[in-house]
């Protein structure tokens, strides 16, 4: 697997990207001259895992495994790359650099990805509101690179015992390697300009998302709204340099949600909505790899590439129980197709590689509890109208995305 696949975490982008709006889509609008400041706290955990391009779960440790054979070696510096042509050069019917292997390198690696997004909307008609809010991502990712396998440098060196004083040299220089090859990796990053490989820690904005939502019909049983959104690209861009980074957005789009509720009973809502985000066109720093093989493109291959990421595509039904005015239970079941990526640029490269493994397709179940002490305080019962609750939402099958659970917590009050 190549090591320029540890950029897995871009496709957390879809995700974290649409924290600052409401994580279920509702027709509710807010009265006129009511604002309604909304905070929500969540993580998503399980990043350690993910859905292949085949739809299976595979471990981020086994993507970012990488056997240390010979070719392999060469492509990743130009040093290695004299030593295992001085082995090939030793026989004429053998070619012991292509045969050679110290072992693999694994990455192990634990993301995970917590958020504090606040919102504040405002009702400007009795079918009109508005609303603005900034996600703040804390992303956490514990990093570690091992050695593993088996090397056969010793036994190649006794089959080549004494016959050249280059090639023992050569092996002398290979069994020095294999002592520290997380050590030797990181060397390797650096002498290509990039940073080492180490645990992730930082906090940084995601993208700003304004939106509004026009309830257009209602009656005894429906309920219709629209909600059209710009997102603006505060968050923090992937650096190019960086293998182990996530980005938190950096992304501008469009996107609209048409929402419909049908009241099936005085306690049961059917609930649905269909989505589209429409990425706007942009510029990003990207390594360019020389091909499929280049696994660690150098820094004469980074270069500023024009990027349109893919759009979106959400639908979303469940099932909303009222227990009573002030509690209520719901079920939901989600899809979000993504298309891929298209990357473009002057310099004659194929940029259609950045392009592999970029569509994705998530199914997702979500449940969610809420507590509303509206009616109480229409009752003149409850001093303040708020409301609050829990969301849990779980991935279960995906194509190129986290294997991911999502918890969250929110509170919404009304002014």
């Amino acid at each position: 697997m190549n090591l320029k696949n540890l950029k897995f975490f871009i496709v957390i982008i879809p995700f974290i990207s649409s924290l600052c709006h409401a994580d279920l889509e509702t027709t509710s609008v807010l009265p006129q001259d009511v604002y309604s400041p909304k905070l929500m706290f969540g993580r998503y955990s399980g990043l350690g895992d993910r859905y292949n391009s085949i739809g299976l779960v595979q471990g981020v440790a086994d993507q970012y495994h990488l056997a240390l054979s010979g070719p392999t070696l060469a492509k990743l510096d130009s040093r290695l790359k004299t030593l295992i042509d001085s082995l090939n050069n030793f026989s004429s019917t053998e070619r012991f650099g292509d045969e050679l292997s110290l072992g693999t390198l694994n990455i192990k690696s634990a993301p995970v990805v917590d958020y504090f997004a606040p919102t504040i909307s405002y009702g400007i008609t009795p079918d009109f509101s508005f609303g603005i809010g900034i996600p703040l991502i804390h992303f956490h990712n514990e990093i570690e690179v091992v050695a593993g396998g088996q090397s056969n440098v010793e036994q190649l060196r006794d089959h080549t015992q004494n016959t050249s004083p280059q090639l023992t040299q050569a092996f002398d220089q290979l069994i020095a390697l294999t002592h520290n090859m997380p050590g030797t990796l990181q060397t390797v990053l650096a002498a290509r300009g990039y940073k080492q490989i180490q645990t992730q820690d930082y906090t940084a904005l995601g993208d700003l998302q304004i939106s509004g939502l026009y309830n257009y019909y209602s009656s005894d049983h429906w309920s219709l709204a629209i909600r059209p959104f710009v997102q603006l690209p505060t968050g923090r861009k992937d650096d190019p340099d960086d293998l182990a980074d996530a980005p938190t957005g950096g992304q501008p789009a469009l996107g609209v949600y048409s929402i419909h509720e049908y009241r099936a009973s005085p306690r049961v809502n059917l609930v649905s909505s269909l989505g589209y985000v429409a990425n706007i066109p942009d510029e990003t720093q990207m390594r360019v790899p020389n091909g499929v093989d280049d696994i660690l493109p150098g820094p004469e291959r980074k270069t500023t590439v024009s990027r349109r990421t893919g759009n979106s595509l959400l639908m979303e039904g469940g099932v909303r129980y009222f227990l009573n005015h002030s509690i209520e239970f719901g079920t939901y079941y989600g899809i979000m197709q993504k298309d891929p990526d298209v990357f473009s640029g002057g310099k004659g490269w194929d940029y259609s590689i950045l392009s592999t493994d970029t569509s994705a397709t998530t199914h997702q179940i979500k449940f969610n509890l809420e507590f509303s002490s509206v009616s109480w305080y229409q009752a003149k019962s409850f001093s303040l109208p708020l409301q609050m609750g829990i969301i849990y939402g779980n991935t279960f099958l995906a194509v190129n995305s986290p294997y991911q659970t999502s918890n969250q917590v929110y509170l919404r009050m009304f002014f």
